[in-house]
């Protein structure tokens, strides 16, 4: 933690916009929560933060918070972060709270139907933050969360541009009840399903939906 504390300390340019402290061994616990709490507080014009790696399981939930409450943050790469079920539940605290966010970035954090469940229903919660990116792949959601991710999909205030759920455990049906949900969905650019089950039953629900 004494890397992190000694950066929080230094007097960062509050116009700092873009920060990446990803790759980093992070101890556990209060002490580097805080101080990348204190770090992201004196950044009041921070629009990106890359945690990806930083491994931030167990203690971290003050992080959630005060990002939460950061008035500019707009993309949060939280990849390969230890995260777990517990992790979900803050990530759903954040992303129910955010007024400004705009892409989440949770690949490979562990997380199973019920953890995506959780962060759809929060970011369909949601009325004031326009989310237009969610990167959930390589994940095991399997159908429980693409039957959430559906739900998000099908929120009058959904604004999703790009949904990422590329190894995910997705199999035929699961294909098939998404492409339903986007079929009645206007704001979806790009999805991402590589590396999935998906069979020439999902393929078909593909081309039927294009």
């Amino acid at each position: 933690a004494a890397g992190i504390v000694l950066l929080a300390a230094a007097p960062l340019s509050p116009s700092l916009q873009t920060l990446r402290v990803g790759e980093n061994a992070l101890s556990p616990g209060e002490d580097s929560a805080r101080a990348l709490s204190a770090l992201v507080r004196s950044c009041a014009a921070l629009t990106c933060l890359d945690l990806s790696e930083a491994k931030l399981r167990p203690g971290f939930a003050i992080l959630f918070e005060t990002l939460a409450h950061s008035p500019a943050l707009r993309d949060v790469d939280l990849s390969q972060c230890s995260l777990g079920e517990e992790g979900a539940r803050e990530v759903a605290g954040l992303i129910r709270t955010s007024r400004s966010l705009a892409a989440v970035k949770l690949a490979r954090n562990d997380f199973s139907g019920g953890a995506a469940a959780h962060i759809a229903g929060a970011a369909a919660d949601n009325p004031y933050m326009e989310l237009l990116a969610l990167d959930i792949s390589r994940n095991p959601i399997g159908e429980g969360g693409c039957a959430a991710l559906c739900d998000l999909l099908l929120a009058p205030n959904c604004v999703l541009q790009t949904l990422d759920v590329s190894e995910a455990q997705l199999f035929s049906s699961g294909c098939t009840v998404l492409m339903g949900a986007l079929s009645h969905n206007a704001t979806i650019r790009t999805l991402l399903l590589s590396s999935n089950a998906i069979g020439p039953q999902g393929g078909t629900a593909i081309a039927e939906a294009l």
